[in-house]
């Protein structure tokens, strides 16, 4: 039973699986920190909405109106809130 993992593999050989499996690890950081920022940057929108759609009710606006102010500028039909 050979002692090395690499034992019955040549030189020229070990270059490739290093490479290949180095760039799958790199992609695996990649992809998880992508993950990770798009769910933070999702959850600090969805806490800002929260915060001025709080506001707008303290002001005493109605809902028609949050809604207006919400859907400014968007490019989809507004949806009522």
């Amino acid at each position: 039973m050979p002692t090395c993992l690499f034992a019955g593999i040549s030189g020229g050989e070990v270059i490739p699986i290093v490479v290949v499996s180095t760039a799958m690890g790199g992609w695996m950081i990649v992809s998880v920190v992508k993950l990770l920022s798009d769910n933070w940057r999702k959850a600090k929108e969805s806490e800002h909405l929260a915060i001025l759609k709080q506001q707008m009710l303290d002001r005493g606006m109605s809902a028609e109106e949050i809604a207006l102010v919400v859907n400014a500028g968007a490019s989809k039909p507004p949806h009522m809130i």
